[in-house]
């Protein structure tokens, strides 16, 4: 049996190597040749009948194990006479001089020691040379070969390249610097000005430095753009104000909405809220808001005033009638925006800011209106009795008054000429296109062009090429950037 066990093992190697293939059925005739040797030696029995399956099996293993075994030296063999070898899962790097302190001819348990006491040495490419690469040792405990018979070594731009970046058409590096979370962007975007300059004299004469997207430049112009009708905003408010109420009212109210603005600022810092143009807008939003509990205030203590009453009392009266009705109506105003700071999603993380910033400023409106206001009512505004013939009876409060009155008599119709303006109003509503954040303003644009899958890269940078050449000619293009084989480093031009 074990006899026949070694025939069938060594016919299965045999023709597994001559052939280059393995023939499944072996395994058939291994199983067959032990099972007849034990039958016509032994008899029929449980043991034989056991011992031959046992046989049969080591000898179908020996025979896989065997041709295995020639396959793989034989690989090794065809590989290194190509000028390639193949080395071990175990294969090291080391160097000459530990290879030279064993001796013209170390045996394998010297070269094994060797390499398992040896250890990776990380050297920074610009301080390693060709020479040095190409006379290093690799390999395992079976043998070593110097790098520098099997490869050419040199340097080089990868060929073909993985990816591609080029800046109005020349081939260029790119750098990402992003700022840390916390940091101020203008001073870190100030900071890469400042050394950039202070590189520029040596850098090499072929090397320029271009900005593919500035951030800081992008986020200063946005927000002064937004400081800018922060400040036409308020001084809208107060002349309209100075008109319609007075210039005394006006400036009055006006220095409360400096006050409640400067109050939300403070705000602002004590929570982390950047400046920014969500919270920047959300000022412009509650301008007309922010006004609102100053006016009623200031409007009710003239009228007592023009009754009568002494500024004192005028304010004290007008402050206690109206500062539970006056912190309901902010309490109803801020919680119309609580949709949208607490949404889930991006719509949250992007306009929690506007909700945050729109309940401080309101709020702070309420406790200047309540507090400031009399104050300054008391020192600026000087009594003015008139009994009936007050201010309230006379130019646009006179108009005003007219209107009311028409209106109330012809209630029904006002009642279905409001219900069709709602009506009119929802159906306008309909062509309105629905994005929640607009498109963009910033001056870049992006052109996203595929080509079939293994298409090769230099066919996809020659189309780019021409693609950036007709870009460039267009009015109003000033740099093209190309990002050929992987998308372009993170930036955003949606928002900043």
């Amino acid at each position: 049996a074990c006899v026949a066990g070694l025939v069938g093992a060594a016919a299965w190697a045999l023709l597994s190597i001559g052939a280059n293939f393995e023939i499944g059925y072996l395994a058939w005739g291994i199983g067959g040749l032990v099972g007849f040797a034990t039958i016509k030696l032994g008899g029929r029995g449980t043991l034989m009948a056991g011992t031959a399956a046992a046989i049969a099996l080591l000898s179908i293993f020996g025979g896989k194990y065997v041709a295995v075994q020639a396959d793989v030296n034989s690989s090794i063999e065809e590989a290194t006479d190509h000028g390639v070898y193949v080395a071990y899962v175990d294969e090291m790097t080391t160097d000459s001089e530990a290879l030279k302190a064993l001796g013209e001819d170390p045996t394998d348990e010297q070269l094994a020691v060797m390499m398992n006491e040896c250890r990776y040495v990380e050297e920074a490419a610009a301080d390693v040379s060709e020479e040095q690469i190409a006379d290093l040792l690799i390999g395992s405990a079976r043998g070593m070969v110097r790098l520098s018979d099997v490869a050419t070594i040199y340097r080089d731009y990868i060929d073909p390249p993985r990816n591609i970046l080029r800046y109005n058409g020349k081939d260029g590096i790119g750098l990402g610097i992003s700022t840390l979370d916390g940091g101020n962007v203008i001073t870190m975007g100030n900071s890469i000005k400042a050394k950039l300059e202070e590189l520029a004299p040596n850098k090499p004469a072929q090397i320029e430095f271009n900005s593919i997207y500035y951030q800081s430049k992008v986020v200063t112009e946005s927000v002064d753009t937004f400081v800018i009708n922060l400040i036409e905003a308020v001084a809208i408010v107060i002349i309209l104000l100075m008109l319609f109420m007075g210039w005394r009212t006006g400036l009055l109210i006006g220095a409360i909405l400096l006050l409640t603005i400067l109050a939300t600022f403070v705000g602002m810092a004590v929570m982390n809220i950047d400046l920014q143009k969500i919270s920047l807008g959300a000022l412009i939003l509650a301008l007309g808001m922010l006004v609102d509990n100053a006016i009623v205030v200031a409007d009710g203590t003239l009228v007592r005033m023009e009754h009568g009453d002494d500024v004192e009392t005028a304010a004290t009266k007008t402050v206690k009638a109206t500062i539970w009705p006056l912190l309901g109506a902010t309490i109803v105003a801020i919680l119309a925006f609580t949709a949208i700071g607490f949404a889930p999603g991006n719509v949250g993380e992007f306009c929690r800011s506007l909700f945050d910033v729109m309940s401080l400023s309101l709020f702070s409106s309420w406790i200047l209106a309540i507090s400031v206001t009399p104050l300054f009512c008391v020192w600026f505004l000087k009594p003015t009795p008139q009994g009936d013939d007050h201010s309230h009876n006379r130019g646009m409060n006179k108009f005003y008054r007219r209107l009311l009155h028409t209106s109330i008599n012809y209630r029904w119709v006002v009642m279905l000429a409001t219900v069709a303006a709602l009506v009119v109003a929802l159906f306008g509503f309909t062509l309105i296109p629905k994005a929640f954040f607009p498109d963009s303003t910033q001056r870049y644009f992006f052109v996203n062009y595929w080509n079939p899958q293994g298409t090769h890269i230099d066919k996809t940078a020659a189309d780019l090429d021409k693609l950036d050449k007709y870009i460039g000619t267009l009015d109003g293009v000033k740099n093209t950037t190309s990002f050929i084989g992987e998308g372009g480093m993170r930036f955003l031009i949606s928002y900043d």
